[in-house]
């Protein structure tokens, strides 16, 4: 089977590297593409869901960002699962301090130059524990698109979505501290999982993609 991974805000394929897939997966790793001046995270989705050939049995894992992004094109072209980790699937599901930096407009006077830059908080708040993590994170920091960051933050505090995808499945740490899991309910937990679980709690993670696609 096909399945498509779409990455967190600002990354890219590499967050996927350490995943052990089975032989029965195809995988397609989606590229972002240029959004649209004041566009919404749904009009977007619904442009990006272009990049995937619906005319043929296909699942989709979303990462964080990618999660959300995953959720709507779930909408558009009815996959056969929707796997999304590290991630919500309704906006009701943002943590307290994301709709408060929203109703203040607080993101907007964040400095582009901030957004380009890894540090200890960033490094905190995704929960990376040892120098590939963090090099890692790093390196994507700095080949990210400060203007799309700035973009997917925007539509992420404006995106309206109540509905849950019949076929979603989604994957939480315990230790997420950028979407805590405290008010979520997901269907698989990751015991002291990070937001950046995806690249240290693999073999759990695998396993669990792997299942859905048997």
């Amino acid at each position: 089977m096909i399945v498509y991974f779409i990455s967190g805000l600002g990354a890219d394929k590499r967050v996927f590297q350490n995943l052990t897939l089975s032989e029965n997966i195809t995988a397609k790793y989606l590229e972002w593409i240029e959004p649209q001046k004041n566009e919404s995270l749904k009009s977007y989705s619904r442009r990006f869901s272009s990049t995937i050939d619906s005319k043929e049995p296909f699942g989709i894992v979303g990462l964080s960002y990618g999660g959300m992004i995953a959720v709507e094109i779930a909408k558009e072209l009815n996959p056969d699962f929707v796997v999304i980790i590290s991630s919500i699937y309704t906006n009701s599901q943002l943590p307290l301090y994301v709709k408060i930096v929203g109703k203040f407009n607080l993101h907007k006077i964040i400095p582009i130059i901030i957004l380009r830059s890894a540090n200890k908080v960033l490094y905190w708040l995704f929960g990376s524990i040892n120098n590939e993590e963090k090099q890692l994170i790093k390196s994507i920091q700095k080949d990210s698109d400060p203007k799309f960051t700035k973009w997917a933050m925007n539509s992420i505090l404006k995106w309206k979505n109540h509905i849950k995808p019949n076929m979603l499945i989604h994957i939480h740490g315990t230790k997420d501290r950028i979407l805590p899991i405290k008010q979520l309910e997901p269907d698989y937990v990751i015991i002291d999982g990070t937001h950046f679980m995806i690249f240290n709690k693999f073999e759990k993670i695998s396993e669990i993609i792997n299942q859905v696609c048997n």
